[in-house]
């Protein structure tokens, strides 16, 4: 695990904001592209900047593409945007560093069919130099389900579609290519690296990945190796989502306002003054405890009864008719009927492998709780000054 000195007691506590607002009005060859940049950019993925599929809206300037985003209500609905990343939004036009930035390539892709919720843009900062954002997950509760399809897939159809991004014509001509993402974008940006054609493989510079997990099969491990020193890994005191299938060595840890999960909100990491993230001196035991269940379960499932326990779950979720977790919450009581009334209809062997596997997942969790060795999570430090300067 890699982690900072914490030096947290001689810092005053910022977030993105306070970040814009600090470095807005300078530019890039006055404040270097750094870390938090990075964050700020692969968060832009999860707006649904659908009108971006038109032809005369193909390339726009932030500035253009927020405005014309806020005339759109049922998009900032469906994107999952509480009030805090539409005021982010806002906040960045106001900023000569962000405002005139060239937002292109914007891609969105959902289908319950194929169950993939998929989405990515890429953002230019000059001439030289592309930053590739992927989405994370959203609100739509197919997104959940492709995500809990990593467990037993070799690839999503997601991880597909961040494979053919990449092949745009458009980043040949760019010397300099960054691709990141939060969450699932962390993810998709990891496999999209890794898959990606030698001649654009040779110009990433860096792999943003912001808690997200890991790859799960990696059949290109010469590429994989030789990628390690090309990734950045963040994830908060709390994680769960950025553990799985992940190197804990290859790992930094940061510090978070919120308390438990609720630490995966990017917009909750605390900044310095200096423009660092406040690095934690350890990953949260919960966290460690959660994460190697998780290692153990799927340890001792096969992909076949991964694939019959999810399938189940999605069976009984699906009967609720909601398309995303606003549906879901507003008729919870209603909704949890739906479930109870969908899982007395399976059969005796669907509930009993329904049973066991949930069970097994808990006996795991109290079994790691009670016997946890916090000894195989060494502490490896590193330095600040590596997020300070990325060249562009």
């Amino acid at each position: 695990m890699k982690n900072e000195p914490s030096t947290i007691n001689k810092y005053q506590y910022y977030d993105l904001f306070n970040y814009v607002e600090r470095v807005g009005n300078s530019n890039f060859d006055q404040v270097n592209f750094n870390i938090i940049d990075a964050l700020i950019f692969a968060t832009l993925s999860y707006y649904y900047f659908d009108f971006m599929k038109d032809k005369e809206n193909k390339t726009l300037t932030l500035d253009e593409v927020v405005h014309i985003y806020q005339m759109y209500p049922d998009l900032m609905y469906e994107a999952d945007i509480k009030s805090l990343r539409n005021d982010f939004l806002t906040h960045l036009i106001k900023y000569p560093r962000y405002k005139n930035l060239e937002i292109s390539n914007f891609v969105h892709k959902i289908s319950i069919k194929s169950e993939q919720q998929f989405c990515a843009l890429s953002i230019k900062l000059n001439q030289d130099t592309v930053f590739i954002s992927y989405g994370g997950t959203d609100a739509s509760l197919i997104g959940f389900k492709e995500d809990f399809n990593m467990s037993f897939l070799k690839v999503i159809p997601s991880q597909t579609s961040a494979k053919e991004y990449l092949k745009n014509p458009y980043f040949k001509k760019f010397k300099n290519i960054y691709i990141g993402g939060h969450s699932k974008g962390g993810n998709l940006s990891l496999y999209a690296g890794l898959t990606s054609e030698n001649t654009l493989y040779r110009r990433i510079k860096t792999i943003f990945n912001f808690d997200g997990p890991g790859l799960s099969h990696i059949e290109n491990k010469t590429r994989y190796k030789n990628m390690e020193k090309k990734v950045i890994s963040i994830v908060p005191n709390m994680s769960m989502v950025g553990m799985i299938f992940t190197d804990y060595n290859d790992t930094y840890v940061i510090e978070s306002y919120n308390t438990g999960l609720m630490q995966h909100d990017s917009f909750s990491w605390k900044i310095d003054d200096k423009n660092h993230f406040i690095f934690a001196s350890h990953l949260s035991r919960r966290s460690k405890c959660l994460n190697k269940s998780l290692q153990k379960y799927f340890a001792n499932l096969s992909n076949k009864e991964r694939k019959a326990y999810i399938d189940i779950w999605w069976l009984i979720v699906k009967e609720t008719d909601a398309k995303d977790v606003f549906e879901f919450r507003d008729n919870l009581i209603g909704n949890f009927y739906k479930m109870i009334k969908i899982y007395t209809k399976l059969t005796k062997d669907e509930k009993a492998m329904f049973k066991k596997n949930s069970l097994y997942f808990l006996k795991a969790l109290k079994d790691e709780t009670l016997h946890f060795n916090d000894e195989e999570f060494a502490v490896q430090l590193g330095k600040e000054s590596i997020f300070d300067y990325f060249p562009i």
